[in-house]
């Protein structure tokens, strides 16, 4: 299945298409940020105003995520998303090392 792209904004960052946007959680009040690698080796949500990620069968640092994952983001996702936010979250996702997953007590208390 094809990530709808009409409309969204599509930075390349390293030779690959990547396609970010807003959109509400369908079950919690968060906006949610989506990036969405163009072969979908990265799916990512980054609830704005938290400093986490939630990792749906990607590949992340190096390694396959299988199921969902939360990691601890190296910063807090701000409100207004620019393309330096997304950059930075791409570059981390990719190339970055140590990432901090959250124990179970810590994902049950987040509600995305």
């Amino acid at each position: 299945m094809a990530v709808y792209a009409k409309g969204r904004r599509c930075p390349v960052r390293c030779g690959q298409t990547y396609i970010r946007y807003v959109q509400a959680a369908y079950d919690a009040p968060d906006l949610l940020l989506h990036i969405v690698s163009e072969d979908k080796a990265l799916f990512m949500l980054c609830p704005l105003g938290r400093q986490f990620a939630v990792l749906r069968n990607s590949r992340f640092q190096g390694t396959a995520v299988r199921g969902t994952a939360r990691f601890r983001t190296p910063f807090p996702v701000p409100e207004i998303i620019t393309p330096q936010i997304t950059a930075e979250l791409i570059d981390w996702a990719g190339r970055g090392r140590d990432a901090v997953r959250l124990t179970a007590q810590e994902s049950a208390a987040c509600s995305v």
